[in-house]
């Protein structure tokens, strides 16, 4: 277990008005003989841990991205110490202890905000040395790092042999006492940080300023450099994904932050051919723009690109004749990715917070496609640890207290429910149920509080990026999302308890969803028309999907869908709410076929458009032309992806098991894929002939 004596260097923490050096630790044990050792650690907000000169960090980030007066994450570590002195060496980053370059969300107004502290202990046999006595501290090489802002790094200031016996540190000073963070200790079960792959420049290119590496995809982790400088030079690496007039830009990235974002610099020792890669920070981009370096310098080996993300290994693989369809599948795997660091991301640059709205509509797909449970529930037990006692749910997790008053509502806190329900229909283990229970309920009573007079609700964000409209002005009224999405919470509710036995929960939800699905109807449905009075697609389609039409009105309601699509040339027109449900409503009553034309549409706002104007990722948004870009690496339209694996390849997953269930779209010749479902591999297989026959493969 991990104790409770914290210390740090300093009291001394960053500002953006002054940067303090990230601090080294070190601490002496001794061994009688050389054995097996264990160490159990944790950084406020990162650390870099070294075993005599050995770094062991399980990866990026260590141990968690975490408000610690909430969760104080840590690891554990086995290593065999030698007979004799060993050492262990820290380097601390400040993370979200000190997230001064997140002041949008309100982190610079954090109560815990510290210089980074660190407690541990390790065991050697009968012996236990603690953070508590014997650490020396002294300034790293690290001038500046934030998860945002990026990192300085001086090589003049590295200390030979720091991190290893018979290192003289007696002018080191002394390790000071730190505040103990309020949170709960918990070990670390979310799959590491990791290197992927690692990416060669395309093409450099000099620019204005400097030289320009494009590394052909959008993508995020962190440069690596490898260069030869003389003593003092200091290079600046400037990383983003958008290019103005052949010259990176960062505006689309900054999210209106006056400071710096995504910036490495690195000063040189002078002492030969140095390679740095950046320590507590990571940046989305596809370009890297360096300054400071000669013609000479700036060859292609001296920039790689290392792509990072959660180590989720994949879970199901999916391909088919239409290569339209086969590139938004990798860009939606990409996007993903990119935007999993320990928890689903907004964006791996502009943001990197945890927006639980982006993680509800693209769980399913994720959970689907990658064996992200763990990562999940570690997720999840942050999310009930920020849930206030009345129910209610921020829609940033971690956060400083920010996202309570805006940035919520159902169709973002319903991730509380959304995220168990996935995993459990793709893995089958009711632990995820049994611990979240107490949370989903509290949440419902907190929504229950949020009704209005004639039982509809609208407290939230709604059909974010619609096309054609700002991110936050919807075309479909916030009372039609927010109500249709308290149902589902209430529907995935009643489904969680009854697989729990809980009877009395699960018929409160039922009752629930009834009343919404009443008050729903008499405020917002037009039963003469079969329609959502506000005729959109979105209103439309989720009334469908979500149970709002009897038996005797639902062919009509869909015919009143088929038209808006129709006076729309066909293109859909949601936004990440209505997007993640209208191809399902399609496919689902016959009309795979158009579903699968609006997905792969080159028309604006189709998302074959983003690939025939050279999107490697998935973007945030659906800006024509002549419009200015938000970010290009968003993750929450994935859903297509899932549509892909269910009405393509036809395995769909639900509350009865598995079905398979192919629309055969007449756009498609060949299509294959295979997901493992609670440790059973389903793989479909099937191809047109040209005369129609179709021949199917199913394996199970």
């Amino acid at each position: 277990m991990l104790p409770n004596e914290f210390i740090c260097k300093s009291h001394d923490y960053s500002t953006l008005e002054r940067s303090v050096n990230a601090p080294y630790i070190r601490r002496r044990f001794n061994a009688p003989e050389e054995m097996k050792a264990k160490l159990v650690i944790t950084g406020l907000g990162f650390y870099d841990a070294f075993i005599n000169g050995k770094r062991i960090t399980k990866g990026l980030l260590a141990p968690y991205v975490s408000a610690p007066d909430d969760i104080v994450d840590y690891d554990e570590y086995e290593f065999t110490a030698k007979k004799g002195e060993n050492v262990l060496g820290l380097i601390l980053g400040n993370g979200m202890q000190n997230s001064f370059c997140g002041y949008v969300w309100d982190f610079e107004k954090a109560a815990w905000r510290a210089s980074p502290e660190t407690a541990f202990e390790i065991r050697v046999g009968d012996a236990v040395f603690t953070s508590g006595t014997g650490c020396k501290c002294f300034d790293s090489p690290i001038t500046f790092d934030d998860e945002r802002g990026g990192e300085f790094y001086d090589a003049r200031l590295e200390i030979k042999g720091w991190s290893e016996p018979g290192f003289d540190d007696s002018g080191w000073s002394d390790a000071l006492p730190a505040r103990e963070p309020k949170g709960e200790k918990r070990f670390c079960i979310a799959e590491p940080i990791t290197t992927q792959s690692i990416l060669k420049p395309l093409s450099v290119k000099q620019t204005n300023g400097g030289w320009l590496y494009d590394f052909g995809v959008n993508a995020a982790g962190n440069p690596r450099l490898t260069m030869k400088g003389t003593r003092g030079q200091t290079v600046t690496l400037y990383c983003g994904e958008l290019l103005v007039n052949g010259d990176l830009t960062q505006e689309n990235i900054k999210c209106d932050r006056n400071q710096q974002c995504q910036v490495m610099k690195y000063t040189f020792s002078g002492d030969g051919t140095e390679t740095y890669t950046p320590h507590f920070t990571y940046s989305g981009f596809r370009y890297v723009k360096i300054t400071g370096v000669t013609a000479e310098q700036a060859t292609p080996d001296a920039l790689e690109y290392l792509v990072q993300n959660s180590d989720l290994r994949r879970s199901a693989e999916f391909e088919c004749s239409d290569e339209t369809v086969n590139k938004l599948a990798e860009l939606s795997q990409r996007s993903t990715l990119a935007n999993f660091w320990y928890f689903p991301t907004d964006c791996p640059h502009r943001e990197k917070n945890g927006w639980t709205g982006d993680a509800a509509v693209s769980a399913e797909q994720t959970i689907m496609q990658f064996k992200a449970e763990n990562s999940y529930a570690e997720w999840l037990a942050h999310i009930r640890a920020v849930q206030r006692e009345d129910g209610a749910l921020p829609g940033i997790i971690p956060t400083g207290g920010w996202g309570f008053k805006w940035g919520s509502g159902p169709a973002w806190d319903c991730v509380i429910a959304v995220l168990p329900y996935y995993i459990y229909l793709y893995r089958r283990d009711k632990a995820i149920l049994r611990d979240n229970a107490d949370a989903i309920d509290s949440y419902l009573t907190y929504m229950s509080t949020k009704l209005l007079a004639d039982g509809t609700t609208a407290y939230g964000l709604g059909d974010w990026c619609s096309p054609n409209r700002p991110s936050g002005d919807p075309k479909t009224p916030l009372g039609v999302t927010d109500t249709l999405m308290c149902a589902d919470i209430c529907k995935k509710a009643s489904y969680i308890f009854g697989q729990l036995g809980q009877t009395e929960r699960r018929a409160r939800a039922d009752t629930m969803y009834c009343k919404l699905i009443s008050a729903f109807r008499n405020a917002f449905v037009d039963t003469n028309k079969c329609s959502v009075r506000c005729l959109t697609q979105t209103a439309q389609s989720m009334a469908l999907y979500y149970g709002v039409f009897t038996e005797g009105e639902y062919a009509e309601a869909y015919t009143v869908l088929k038209k808006l699509i129709s006076d729309n040339d066909g293109q859909h027109d949601c936004g990440i709410l209505g997007c993640r449900v209208i191809f399902n409503v399609l496919a689902d009553n016959g009309d795979a076929d158009l579903a699968l034309s609006m997905i792969t549409s080159k028309a604006h706002p189709g998302f074959g458009n983003w690939i025939d104007r050279g999107a490697t990722s998935l973007w945030e948004n659906f800006p024509k032309e002549d419009e200015p870009f938000l970010s290009l690496n968003h993750h929450f339209f994935g859903a297509i992806s899932g549509f892909f694996f269910r009405y393509i390849a036809g395995i769909q997953v639900g509350e009865e098991g598995v079905r398979i269930e192919p629309k055969y779209p007449s756009a498609i010749t060949h299509a294959k894929a295979k997901i493992d479902i609670a440790g059973e591999l389903v793989s479909v297989e099937w191809t047109r002939s040209p005369d129609g026959a179709i021949v199917q493969k199913i394996q199970r």
